[in-house]
């Protein structure tokens, strides 16, 4: 069953969505968000807070889970990251749960020695967000990692996040990766794909050659991460992907 609020269609509008930053610091989690038409950058407990438009109060809530490249690196500022580009192009309030170098497995302490896997932040980001919609953009940081425990990993977030977000509709995006690193996500996209499956999740596949070609020619800022024009490729591909699922269209 999905929230009523997945009756409002697809749209969209002229303005840059609402942005809900979920940012940790040590082991507080702490909800960044805007309560006004603009606001201005400011230093909060978890970070700077993008200046952003305020969204409708009627807009579908598209919760983003992920790493560096979900809250933006490489863009300017999380809401000119792909995730929020594409939640302003759809009419979507945009809410982030994202931490560099973290994946289903990896904790991302390279970055961070705060930072923790996906499945240790659901909790709080199931407290914090009430999504009608959960695109779960994670994995590319997991490369390494046994296969064994990636799979156990992602079952138990994708099964938890079921469960945590009953009304919402559920999406898995694939993990790709920019710049000449010859990273090979064969194994883990099987993984995600039975996993999504298992739950009535949708999938992103951005292992398609059309996927493969856009991505091998966008520039980063670090051989890594993407450029804000690459975000907003990428947001234009997944705006594409999103049209076409109709992933908030009453089913």
């Amino acid at each position: 069953m999905y929230s009523a609020r997945l009756h409002t269609r697809l749209r969209t509008r002229p303005y840059v969505s609402a942005l809900a930053v979920l940012l940790t610091v040590g082991v507080l989690v702490v909800l960044a968000a805007t309560t006004g038409p603009w606001r201005a950058e400011s230093e909060s407990v978890g970070g700077p807070v993008t200046p952003i438009r305020q969204s409708a109060p009627d807009a579908p809530e598209a919760l983003w889970v992920g790493d560096s490249y979900t809250i933006g690196v490489g863009a300017e500022g999380p809401a000119r990251g792909y995730p929020c580009l594409v939640s302003d192009a759809l009419g979507w309030t945009c809410q982030l749960d994202a931490q560099s170098g973290t994946g289903f497995v990896n904790a991302g302490h390279r970055t961070n020695e705060a930072y923790v896997p996906l499945g240790e932040r659901l909790g709080r980001t199931a407290e914090a967000f009430g999504p009608d919609l959960v695109v779960v953009d994670a994995g590319r940081n997991d490369r390494d990692a046994a296969i064994g425990p990636f799979r156990e990993a992602v079952a138990s977030y994708l099964d938890r996040a079921r469960g945590a977000f009953p009304d919402a509709r559920l999406v898995v995006v694939l993990p790709f990766l920019l710049g000449d690193t010859g990273a090979d996500y064969g194994r883990i996209g099987g993984v995600l794909r039975n996993a999504a499956a298992s739950v009535d999740a949708d999938v992103v596949d951005t292992s398609t050659p059309a996927w493969n070609r856009m991505v091998s020619r966008l520039p980063t800022v670090d051989a890594i991460h993407p450029t804000a024009s690459s975000h907003a490729a990428i947001a234009r591909r997944l705006i594409g992907e999103f049209e076409r699922m109709h992933v908030l269209d009453q089913r």
